[in-house]
Formats: structure tokens, C-alpha cells, sequence
């Protein structure tokens, strides 16, 4: 007799998507509202609780499930499950897309939308709304000079659409604006990757809510993340750089570049004082290291001296036992000083000085033996102190 393994596999495999599908089912078809005339109850599912049920504070005559997750009866209105504070139940009606609206307020989800007008909201798409006065971006008012030539530069129901215009202006979405000089002409510069945080039209290049200076828009393109080049230079956000081409450089972590000769910071500065021959990682959390220097984050550590750099490893405390630890924190030291995070903190003695983090929620005492210089909870911080050793 000849067993086919592959047979069985697929075999396996049937059985296992069948059994999904039919969880699917069951689970779909199990979770929601439900009157029963008597009663008025939520069910939900998740993978870590399972099924969940709970009873409405809802008058089972007048309840109405109106679909997008929420519910009415005369008194109250629902999300998921939950009594939305505000809400006039009576009036409450759902929008679509996540919006609803009663007789006093507009509702994003739970949430009331302020400064909108009621008799003139309507919804476009789950980012996209307006009222007579403003258009508005996942509930931010974009403020719109000229709602007549207004136009979204993208599709109004994808959330990486990040551009409109109107005669006026160009809008970074619900964040900020910028006159434009070419309304025909201006339009997001393309990307093969998600931000569009740059802008064009025929006479300049624009980020965010300013004029990138000096960039020539017909050979712009977004070389990165917030990053731009053209036929020129490379620029950093709305920046201007010393840098050429962008494909000379090598990004050796989340804080710092090189091109082989100069070290560059996030920003695309060059570091002329650091060495890069000498540049190395410490094994003290985002912190980076030349002969001469320290940074944390990428920041320059000012006064701290490098041979004798130590990491500061917190102590927790955690219902009346103290616990040693080997991982670092945003504090170090050197055989002269403490510093937290960029900064050198006067006076705090580096023998005695400790980190603790108090009970679970990580709440933080710092101190040395004459000073206290950070402490987030001062029970467990004096329970700490009486019996520390």
C-alpha cells in the first residue's frame, strides 16, 4: 500500500481552512446586538477572552440597531456595545463611515466633533466630510479658503491621500496650508513610499506648510521618508543640504548616515568634528560613540567623558522586593557626572547615584544620597527607602 504524503498534506490543509471558515461563521454570526423583547444585550469575540456578552442599559420597544455598530432606543444611543455620553437617543441617527448625528452634536465614532455645523454635515467617506463652512480630514478642519475650486488631490476615502488645493492654497490634510503660486499645476510629488509630505507646481516645491527653497520642481522626487532630492541636492524636509546625491549615502541606524568619508546626522547635517573611523555602537541603549563623543538618540551628550562612560542599570521595586537589573535606561554616567538622556544633571554624585522603577506600572524615583531628582510615586518610594539595604 502506497501513501501519498502530499495527499494527506493537502488533506490537512482542507480541513484546517474548512475549520476557520466555519469558526468564522459561527463567531460572525454570535456577536452584535440582540433584543429578544425582554432584554437588550451586546456580544463580541476576540482571541484572548473568547466570547463576551453584556446587558444594555435599553428599552427593548424602542431599540433599533442601525448598523456601523451603532444602536438607538428612545433615551440612549450605542457604539459597539457602549452608551455614548451626549447622545439624545431620540434623535441619534448614523451616517455611515463612522459618523452619526443627533439633534445637538455630530459623532465620530464616540466622540463629538466640535465647531461643525448639524444642518449642513454630511460625509463623503470615512476621512472625508464637510459642513457649509470647512471640509474636514479625519475630523481636523483643513480650513478651506475657497470651497468653489476645492479639489482632493488623491481618492477622499484612503487614508494616505495626504494633499487637496483650492485657488489659494495647497493643504498638507487637516494639518496645515501653503499659498500656492500655480493653482492649474500644483499636485503631490509621486512616491514609492507612503508620506507625500512634498507638494509641486510649475514654479516651486512645497513641504508640509512652507517653500522648499532652491528646489527645482520639474526634477524633484521624494528620495525617502521626509526626504527630497533633485537634479541639485539633497534636501531634508524643507531643508537644504550639503549633499548631492542621495544614493551616496548609507544609513547605518535609525540616527545617523555616513558616505564613506563624513558622518551625518538624521537631518542630513555632517558631523565635521566626529571620526568616523572610531564610530561604534555602545552596548548602552541608543547610544553611539567616537573617540571624542557620545550621543543618545543621535544627540550630543555635552561634558561626558568617553573612556569612563557606564550605563546606569535600574532597580525595580515590585510588592516589597527589590529586583537587580542589567538593561539600560535613559540615564548615564562617567566617573564625574550623571546625565539624563542629552543632558548632564549638576551635581547629582555618579557613586551613589540609583534609578527605581516602583511596582509594575514603572513608576520612577531617581536619586543619589543627597538629592532627590525624579519621583513618580512617593509611597512606594518611601517603602522603598525603608528597606533597601
Amino acid at each position: 500500500m502506497t501513501i501519498s504524503f502530499n495527499r494527506i498534506k493537502t488533506n490537512q490543509l482542507y480541513i484546517l481552512i474548512v475549520f476557520v471558515f466555519c469558526t468564522f461563521l459561527i463567531v460572525s454570526c454570535d456577536i452584535g446586538y440582540k433584543n429578544d423583547g425582554k432584554v437588550v444585550t451586546y456580544h463580541s469575540w476576540n482571541e484572548s477572552s473568547g466570547h463576551s456578552v453584556w446587558k444594555l442599559d435599553a428599552n427593548p420597544a424602542t431599540f433599533e440597531n442601525l448598523g456601523d455598530g451603532y444602536a438607538h432606543d428612545d433615551k440612549h444611543a450605542f457604539l459597539d456595545g457602549h452608551m455614548i455620553d451626549s447622545a439624545d437617543g431620540k434623535t441619534f441617527k448614523s451616517l455611515g463611515h463612522g459618523y452619526a448625528i443627533d439633534a445637538n452634536h455630530v459623532f465620530h465614532l464616540s466622540q463629538i466633533m466640535d465647531s461643525v455645523d448639524i444642518k449642513t454635515f454630511k460625509v463623503h467617506s470615512q476621512y472625508l466630510t464637510e459642513d457649509k463652512n470647512d471640509y474636514y480630514w479625519n475630523t481636523l478642519p483643513i480650513h478651506v479658503a475657497d470651497k468653489s475650486t476645492f479639489v482632493i488631490l488623491g481618492n477622499n476615502g484612503a487614508w494616505d491621500t495626504n494633499w487637496a488645493k483650492d485657488k489659494k492654497y495647497g493643504y498638507y490634510m487637516g494639518q496645515s496650508r501653503v499659498a500656492i503660486a500655480d493653482y492649474k499645476s500644483f499636485h503631490p510629488i509621486k512616491t514609492m513610499i507612503i508620506s507625500s509630505v512634498y507638494a509641486a507646481d510649475k514654479y516651486h516645491v512645497y513641504y508640509e506648510d512652507r517653500i522648499v527653497k532652491g528646489a527645482d520642481p520639474k526634477t524633484f522626487f521624494e528620495a525617502a521618508w521626509g526626504i527630497g532630492q533633485d537634479a541639485k541636492r539633497v534636501y531634508y524636509k524643507s531643508e537644504a543640504t550639503s549633499i548631492k546625491d542621495y544614493k551616496s549615502l548609507k544609513k547605518l541606524n535609525s540616527y545617523f548616515y555616513t558616505d564613506g568619508k563624513y558622518l551625518y546626522s538624521e537631518e542630513l547635517v555632517r558631523l565635521e568634528y566626529a571620526d568616523l573611523n572610531t564610530f561604534r555602537k555602545l552596548d548602552i541603549k541608543d547610544c553611539f560613540a567616537d573617540k571624542n563623543n557620545v550621543w543618545w538618540h543621535g544627540k550630543l551628550v555635552k561634558g561626558i567623558d568617553v573612556a569612563t562612560i557606564k550605563p546606569i542599570h535600574p532597580i525595580c521595586y515590585i510588592n516589597g522586593e527589590i529586583i537587580a537589573t542589567n538593561y539600560s535606561c535613559e540615564w548615564l554616567k562617567d566617573k564625574n557626572h550623571v546625565f539624563y538622556k542629552d543632558s548632564m544633571i549638576p551635581d547629582a554624585d555618579p557613586n551613589t547615584f540609583k534609578v527605581v522603577y516602583l511596582g509594575r506600572a514603572g513608576r520612577i524615583a531617581a536619586f543619589d544620597q543627597k538629592h532627590v531628582y525624579q519621583c513618580e510615586d512617593s509611597i512606594a518610594f518611601k517603602e522603598y527607602l525603608e528597606i533597601r539595604p
